[in-house]
């Protein structure tokens, strides 16, 4: 995100603000290296079942080239699916 300015090992707070429909929306987020966040999982009890670092579909890429053409490249953010690490049950 432009706004960060730290180091990749750095957490900060980010914010972007984009417009859609005459609608200004910012979102602000955490940026943490992925070791930290996986440690507070751990912590809680959580085990990591899988990662994805999300792209922007191609029919979103055709609608918005301009918005999400830099995105094809870096993810913006990872979505993490946890269990509990507490038994093998699902």
């Amino acid at each position: 995100m432009p706004a960060q300015h730290g180091s990749y090992f750095d957490a900060e707070l980010v914010s972007d603000t984009w417009t859609k429909a005459d609608v200004e929306v910012t979102q602000h987020c955490w940026r943490r290296p992925p070791a930290a966040v996986m440690a507070e999982f751990s912590a809680a009890g959580f085990v990591i079942d899988a990662i994805t670092e999300a792209r922007p579909s191609e029919e979103a890429l055709r609608r918005f080239p301009a918005e999400l053409g830099p995105l094809t490249d870096v993810p913006s953010f990872i979505v993490y699916r946890l269990r509990s690490g507490l038994g093998d049950s699902r």
